[in-house]
Formats: structure tokens, C-alpha cells, sequence
């Protein structure tokens, strides 16, 4: 397993396998309750209202409903490669969803599943979002030549402070590589 979320009262945890499956999973007893096939998970997140469950995967967000793990609804045909740790803005409307490979992180509208914005990072791999809800926090893991195979380009490393009002970015200086953020409420 890797990477996990709880819901709100601690009843369920969730997670994904590196071989294409969504988990719930009780944590009193460890048992496996349902998994569902999903392709290639890489991240979950709540959607605002913590009644939509979203998993990442190759080029698409998946919508499960958690108490069945149930396809809502599909985004696909994002103009990506593989989608690693979503998130979504306090207020519902963005998904942000970076894409390593690529070198960005796109803006997803939540209602309409369109990209708004492709926002060109580095090598995204994590959004914090900032507690006054106007910024992101973007990590960016240092992606060698050649990491996977001969085709994968060399991507930059480090932290990107992101708007949510003007989609502009700004780098912080002197961070080489991330491989995770978190934004703690003052």
C-alpha cells in the first residue's frame, strides 16, 4: 500500500496498490472491505465536502464514491502523462493535479472536469495548499535524464509558491529537490 487517507471519523482508511487498485480499509480490524481495479492510482485526496473520494492516475482523475468505492465520473483526455498527489482548493472549485513527467500541474475545474490552467513547475509531485486559501505549495522532485529511459528529460527540482488568483508562480530559492510538502495552520 502507499499512500493513505482516513474519512473524517476514522471509520475507514483508503488506500492504493502499485498494481491498480483502490482500497477501503477498516483500521480497528486491518480487513480489506472493498478494493476496486482503477488502472494506475497515484494519489488520493478528498474532494471539499469529503463525500467524493479522488484518485489520480495515468492522464485522468477518478470520482469514487467511498462508501462502495463506486465510479461517480471520469476526467480523462488531460493532456497528460501519469497524475501523481492531488488536491483541491478549500473552496471546491480547483482540483490541482501535477504531473512529474511532465513538468506540470494542471488546474482542474471540479464542475466541469476542463483544464483551466497548465502551470509549468518543474517536476510536480505534491500541492500543499496554504491555509489562507490563496496560495499552493508545490513540490518539485529533481528527475535525472535518462531516470526512466532514454526519452525521460531532466526536470528541476526544489518548492514553487503558487497564486490561486493569478495562477502565477514563484520559486524558492536555494531548495534543490523535494519529494513532499506540508502546510501546517498558524
Amino acid at each position: 500500500m502507499h499512500n493513505f487517507l482516513f474519512n473524517s471519523d476514522g471509520s475507514a482508511l483508503f488506500a492504493f496498490t502499485l498494481t491498480g487498485k483502490v482500497c477501503r480499509i477498516d483500521p480497528e480490524s486491518g480487513k480489506v472491505a472493498v478494493c476496486v481495479e482503477t488502472g494506475s492510482p497515484r494519489g488520493l485526496a478528498w474532494r471539499t465536502d469529503r463525500g467524493s473520494l479522488i484518485v489520480s492516475g495515468k492522464d485522468e482523475l477518478l470520482i469514487l464514491d467511498p462508501a462502495h468505492l463506486s465510479l461517480v465520473r471520469r476526467i480523462t483526455n488531460l493532456g497528460v502523462g501519469q497524475i501523481f498527489y492531488p488536491s483541491v482548493t478549500l473552496d471546491g472549485r480547483w482540483i490541482l493535479a501535477p504531473a512529474v513527467l511532465d513538468g506540470v500541474v494542471l488546474v482542474v475545474n471540479a464542475s466541469t472536469g476542463a483544464v483551466a490552467h497548465r502551470i509549468e513547475t518543474g517536476s510536480p509531485l505534491m500541492v500543499a495548499l496554504d491555509p489562507d486559501e490563496k496560495h499552493a505549495w508545490i513540490s518539485n522532485v529533481l528527475v535525472p535524464a535518462g531516470l526512466f529511459g532514454p526519452d525521460t528529460k531532466a526536470r528541476a527540482g526544489g518548492v514553487v509558491l503558487l497564486d490561486l488568483t493569478t495562477f502565477t508562480t514563484t520559486a524558492v530559492s536555494g531548495i534543490p529537490d523535494t519529494n513532499g510538502i506540508a502546510v501546517t495552520s498558524r
